[in-house]
């Protein structure tokens, strides 16, 4: 009778221990496809991997898929550039597609020339080198080009954050950098010592929105395009040579050789 009642007793913590197995399989499985449906959902997997060559659709977007786009392009090695545009009442794009100016660089006119992202149609500020005036004026946001203009932010990382903070935020003060010469732009200022970038909102996209920053702007619509390009090195520098860019409305740039990199348009259209 003991035999029996150990027997049953066996059998009763087998099945409840199986259960609790089966319990906590079905609760990771929940999970993992909560997670996966989450990942599917993101703004941000088109774009995020780098593996491959691989041109995401033409979407409509707001500042939840800019701004983290924005934090990530110097860890992934993206190059984000903006323009404003003309679309219809489908929000499809038209025409009228012009660079948007984010900021006006300190970069030393010999170091400036070889920037691709400058935006020759702002002439609000130049700098003169070899009897020649190019505009400052910045309309993305690239690692490789930045170094290539040794901005004072590209240290690490963290710095790179800082930057894009101070961005967003349209908070000049957020980030300081060493610099004992004179600003060229009237926007930015030296104090201590130290250069205060002063981004201008987006060169009047915010103010315009009524915002006072790309943070705040949350009725802004964008047209996000990705695309691939390639890098060339020219004078130990690396700059954009003829690449062919190809975003995915069939709109290509050509270019025959170098490393390829993903590039994103983000071209504001209007508001939601």
């Amino acid at each position: 009778m003991n035999n029996i009642t150990d027997a049953l007793k066996m059998a009763a913590a087998i099945f409840i221990f199986i259960g609790g197995i089966s319990l906590a399989i079905f609760g990771f499985t929940r999970a993992k496809q909560a997670a996966t449906s989450i990942l599917e959902k993101s703004d941000n997997q088109n774009y995020y991997s780098t593996e491959g060559i691989r041109v995401s659709k033409n979407r409509l977007v707001g500042i939840e898929t800019v701004i983290p786009t924005l934090y990530s392009y110097f860890k992934e090695g993206y190059t984000v550039l903006f323009y404003t545009g003309t679309a219809n009442e489908n929000h499809e794009l038209v025409s009228d597609i012009k660079p948007l100016t984010l900021y006006y660089s300190e970069s030393l006119p010999s170091r400036l020339v070889l920037s691709t992202i400058r935006n020759e149609e702002d002439l609000s500020y130049r700098a003169a080198y070899n009897g020649k005036n190019y505009s400052r004026a910045i309309y993305g946001i690239d690692a490789n080009d930045e170094d290539t203009r040794q901005e004072p932010w590209l240290h690490d990382e963290l710095h790179a954050k800082m930057f894009i903070q101070s961005l967003i935020n349209n908070t000049p003060n957020t980030s300081t950098y060493d610099m004992s010469r004179a600003v060229s732009v009237s926007l930015n200022k030296i104090q201590n010592n130290k250069l205060i970038m002063n981004f201008d909102g987006f060169n009047g996209l915010t103010r315009t929105l009524g915002t006072g920053s790309l943070a705040k702007a949350t009725d802004a619509l964008f047209i996000e395009r990705t695309g691939v390009y390639n890098l060339t090195t020219k004078e130990g520098s690396t700059i954009e040579d003829s690449s062919v860019i190809e975003f995915s409305n069939n709109e290509t740039i050509q270019n025959e050789e170098g490393t390829q990199k993903r590039v994103i348009q983000y071209i504001y259209i209007g508001k939601r």
